[in-house]
């Protein structure tokens, strides 16, 4: 399943293009130019249940991927709430700006994880794609 998910569109492409040159070679030539219209009538149905399956497949990609992204920022964020409550637990009044510092940053993090979806991963890559490259990620 792996691999027809995977070359999803080429299999799909190959069956539409062998079925017409199979429906080609084998409607009667007594057709004239119906037999053209027929194939041509054909090749945009193959071509409309491609573009549907492809919509579905995407759509369900996308739908898990959203999905991921939201498990992974409930979990970031659970984590982050408890180093912030450690911190504030373990720092004293002395420590007070190094302490605000500490929950500013983490509040910031907060925000960016509450915020994650693809689009940001997108703009990050796009902000950063320089420092990508040299890092090969």
């Amino acid at each position: 399943m792996a691999f027809f998910l995977k070359y999803l569109e080429l299999i799909l492409t190959a069956i539409g293009f062998v079925l017409c040159v199979l429906l080609a070679l084998f409607l009667p030539e007594e057709m004239g130019g119906n037999r053209w219209k027929l194939l041509a009538m054909i090749a945009i149905g193959v071509s409309v249940i491609d573009g549907l399956i492809f919509f579905a497949v995407r759509h369900n990609q996308r739908k898990s991927r959203a999905s991921a992204i939201k498990e992974v920022a409930t979990m970031m964020n659970d984590r982050i709430t408890n180093y912030l409550t450690v911190i504030r637990n373990y720092s004293g009044s002395r420590e007070r700006d190094k302490r605000e510092q500490a929950e500013a940053a983490i509040e910031e993090v907060t925000s960016i994880v509450a915020n994650l979806s693809e689009e940001s991963i997108q703009n990050w890559k796009v902000r950063y794609a320089n420092l990508l490259k040299e890092r090969n990620l």
